[in-house]
């Protein structure tokens, strides 16, 4: 199995090239990971657009942005943090009306319906950063109890520097489809 892949970088909405080029890496050397390809694409893209846009405002292009993947046994979990206020986008997004005309909408909401089409788990916590976790793929870690370690081994024990322990001090949001 392939080895976790990380990458920072700043708030910078040029900087999503960047990241469509880091996720294709860890496909091509993890090989069911690149069934998820366009779907990871497609979530990494909605959720640094927020963090850009609405965690740090568009203002704030030296906002540091921490992405994570973990090679899953028939998949990948993504984790995106960031340390701009805290905000559950799963609980505290609004609820897109997908009934109305577009021009009668309000703005908001669809991104995140997106994320949680696209992904087989989806999560937040905070803890002093707001983490996201997207599992792509049938064998969530998340949804058997199953722990990650540090270096995204399933299965281990869990550690503490894993972003997808759920630990007592955070605060977490699961959104299961």
């Amino acid at each position: 199995m392939s080895k976790v892949e990380r990458l920072e970088i700043d708030s910078q909405t040029k900087n999503l090239s960047k990241i469509e080029a880091w996720i294709d890496s860890f496909c091509e050397s993890h090989f069911p990971a690149v069934e998820f390809r366009h779907k990871m694409h497609l979530v990494v893209e909605e959720l640094f657009m927020n963090s850009v846009m609405h965690g740090y405002g568009g203002v704030r292009d030296d906002g540091p942005i921490w992405l994570t993947l973990h090679p899953l046994p028939e998949g990948a979990a993504l984790v995106i943090e960031d340390d701009a206020p805290p905000f559950d986008v799963l609980k505290d997004s609004p609820v897109p009306d997908t009934r109305s005309g577009v021009e009668d909408r309000q703005i908001g909401g669809l991104g995140i319906m997106l994320v949680r089409n696209m992904a087989d788990h989806v999560s937040y916590d905070y803890d002093q950063r707001n983490r996201i976790t997207t599992v792509f793929g049938r064998e969530s870690p998340l949804d058997d109890g199953t722990e990650m370690d540090a270096e995204g081994s399933a299965g281990a024990a869990p550690q503490e520097s894993s972003p997808l322990k759920s630990g007592e001090a955070r605060q977490s949001t699961d959104a299961t489809r």
